[in-house]
């Protein structure tokens, strides 16, 4: 017997009820084929956002010829840091090199690169941060410069996190050449 479209009924999967879930079940979990959870909980970091007076120059003056600097408002430019801040500390964990631990020196402090490619804009927004563990749950973020364009320059062993609508991309810039490290959705 066959449809309309000639094609064979399908054979319909008997309704097995309700599934019955063993609480007390040791079961496969990331590290063990035999685990049991027995608790789950959450964590919060306290985070602060900073603003260099660079940053507010280029801002509210713009370029030393005067030129404007559009698109890189406080909100726009909070807002990424916001979007992107678990996953620069999941990518922080994963490589280093991202968030800075105490003794602090400016001179050695790691200043990586958020892109929001969100927009789908050809120039789009660049915001050059550094991450500071400051205690135990609490972490600073400094921004220092911000720039709408497409040819942002990143230093050589710099990190760029990008965002995308679904996920965060890390890159990394290794003799000139920006190399995929790895990616998370959101």
């Amino acid at each position: 017997m066959r449809d309309e479209q000639g094609k064979r009924p399908r054979i319909a999967k008997p309704d097995r009820g309700e599934v019955i879930v063993d609480l007390e079940a040791y079961i496969d979990n990331i590290c063990s084929l035999n685990a049991k959870e027995v608790r789950k909980f959450n964590n919060a970091f306290v985070s602060t956002v900073w603003k260099d007076q660079h940053y507010t120059k280029r801002k509210d003056h713009g370029e030393d010829d005067g030129t404007p600097r559009e698109g890189i408002d406080e909100h726009l430019v909070c807002q990424l840091i916001e979007d992107t801040f678990v996953h620069g500390l999941h990518y922080g964990l994963k490589y280093g090199s991202i968030v800075n631990y105490p003794p602090f020196n400016p001179r050695t402090s790691i200043r990586i690169v958020l892109q929001d490619r969100t927009t789908g804009e050809d120039d789009f927004l660049n915001v050059a941060v550094e991450y500071h563990f400051k205690d135990i749950n609490t972490f600073e973020v400094t921004i220092w410069t911000a720039m709408k364009v497409s040819n942002f320059y990143i230093r050589d062993s710099q990190y760029v996190i990008e965002l995308f609508p679904d996920k965060t991309v890390l890159r990394r810039n290794e003799r000139r050449v920006l190399n995929y490290k790895m990616e998370l959705n959101r």
